[in-house]
């Protein structure tokens, strides 16, 4: 059989034999398979651009790094310390630092004491009637201190006759040292460093060789 394909107008454009229509109806469907398989990769392609180059801006936008949220070292608070762990050792220190050095202003005074009145003092406190500090100024300078009051039958001095003691004290100190700020309640308070300041100064000016 001859089958007769017919151009658009109507006439006879090809005569063709049924395995030769066949053969060609193949050829349209492998055509067609073909566009849509171009067409699909197209638009693969077409896709595959449009990712790229979304990508591409990607790369190359500035990035700005994070603001790092941890908390400087000894100020975050689940380490379980605030920062005054620092504080707190720096306070220790200095204050073991003063007590040393009030140590060795006491262990001065009272070898100042052994050495002029060949007395062993056991504590600073003996200081507070005035007594001793008296004593000292007769060994320094003779007859500094015409009355000194002393204790009697076993009993305290009253706060009076120290409070004139320690007057009589501070007066000599003044007249050699000028009047400086020596107050009469530091030394019934037995103030270590303000009875250091003043041994250390008349000492020097009258050491146990003098005569004077």
């Amino acid at each position: 059989a001859v089958v007769s394909t017919q151009s658009t107008g109507g006439r006879p454009d090809l005569t063709v034999s049924p395995e030769e229509a066949d053969a060609l109806a193949s050829l349209d469907e492998v055509l067609l398979d073909g566009l849509s398989g171009s067409r699909s990769s197209t638009l693969t392609s077409l896709s595959s651009l449009s990712s790229k180059r979304t990508v591409s801006f990607s790369d190359n936008k500035e990035v700005i790094p994070p603001v790092p949220t941890s908390s400087p070292p000894g100020s975050d608070p689940e380490d379980g310390d605030d920062g005054g762990g620092l504080e707190s050792s720096f306070t220790i220190t200095r204050n073991e630092g003063k007590a040393a050095q009030l140590q060795v202003q006491e262990n001065y005074i009272k070898n100042v004491v052994a050495k002029y009145l060949a007395v062993s003092l056991q504590d600073v406190d003996a200081l507070k009637d005035g007594v001793l500090l008296c004593q000292l100024l007769n060994v320094m300078r003779k007859n500094t201190i015409r009355m000194v009051h002393v204790p009697q039958g076993g009993e305290p001095l009253s706060t009076l006759k120290a409070s004139r003691n320690l007057g009589g004290f501070i007066s000599f100190a003044q007249l050699q040292f000028g009047r400086e700020s020596i107050s009469l309640p530091d030394l019934q308070a037995g103030s270590v460093p303000v009875i250091y300041e003043l041994l250390k100064r008349l000492t020097a000016k009258f050491p146990l060789s003098s005569d004077a």
